[in-house]
């Protein structure tokens, strides 16, 4: 291989690892209080208003038993 081969080689490996051990002390220096529960996270959405339960079949008559 050239030496420009060699070069090019290096440098790309270089930056794949630099990278990756970035993303890896981004993820591993994360404090707690960014880290959320999929249910901790607002998303605006309300309970439908009615009657009707939250799985979309309609509730009993009233006075049934």
């Amino acid at each position: 291989m050239t030496a420009a081969g060699w070069i090019f080689l290096v440098v790309s490996w270089g930056a794949i690892l630099a990278l990756c051990g970035f993303c890896f002390w981004k993820v591993m220096t994360t404090t707690r209080e960014n880290i959320h529960a999929p249910l901790d996270i607002d998303t605006d959405e309300h309970e439908p208003q009615g009657d009707a339960d939250t799985r979309g079949t309609p509730a009993p008559p009233q006075g049934a038993a």
